[in-house]
């Protein structure tokens, strides 16, 4: 059911399939003669800390996408909370907000929600006026990069990376604000 889906993206190992290689902090694995990208980290890296866009929760939800990497145990996933504010927002049928209420509540029970700082809200401002100064971005843009700004900055406080399908403001982001990101 979807509330042990929920709980699987906050907390559960995937079972191995196959024989993998590395390739960078990619694996890449062989299954049936088939290849397939899994969102595996190296060693060296285990335990990543990330915090999950949007995006790829929205695509998870409605499609199944992006299993490899939410139920993936050995990064450690946090839910911004404005993330859960943004699924809330775009969950207009019954279903759809039974699934976001499990998804919260897997990571309510895990106690990793994370909010962003007063000093986050501080240099969230800094990065706004920067992007209005050097970029020309419009207020009405702006308002709309706010909740990117405050999930890369809540993100890099906790030395977690930001994973987001969403390049193009992220990426224009992280020259203002550096941050980790992977964008899938």
């Amino acid at each position: 059911n979807s509330e042990q889906a929920a709980q699987k993206a906050a907390d559960a190992r995937p079972q191995p399939r196959g024989r993998r290689r590395r390739t960078g902090a990619i694996y890449v694995e062989e299954t049936e003669g088939r290849e397939r990208s899994r969102w595996t980290f190296s060693a060296a890296c285990k335990m990543q800390k990330l915090i999950i866009d949007t995006n790829i929760w929205i695509d998870w939800i409605n499609r199944g996408a992006y299993e490899d990497l939410l139920l993936n145990k050995d990064m450690v996933k946090y839910l911004s909370s404005i993330v859960l504010m943004e699924l809330y927002a775009g969950a207009d049928k019954p279903r759809d907000k039974k699934q976001v209420d499990q998804l919260v509540l897997a990571f309510q029970r895990t106690h990793r929600i994370i909010s962003p700082s007063i000093e986050n809200y501080r240099e969230a401002g800094q990065v706004m006026a920067r992007l209005k100064h050097r970029h020309g971005v419009q207020i009405k843009k702006m308002i709309g990069l706010s909740h990117d700004i405050l999930i890369a900055l809540t993100a890099r406080t906790i030395g977690a990376m930001v994973v987001t399908a969403n390049r193009q403001d992220f990426e224009t982001l992280q020259g203002l604000c550096p941050f980790h990101l992977q964008v899938v």
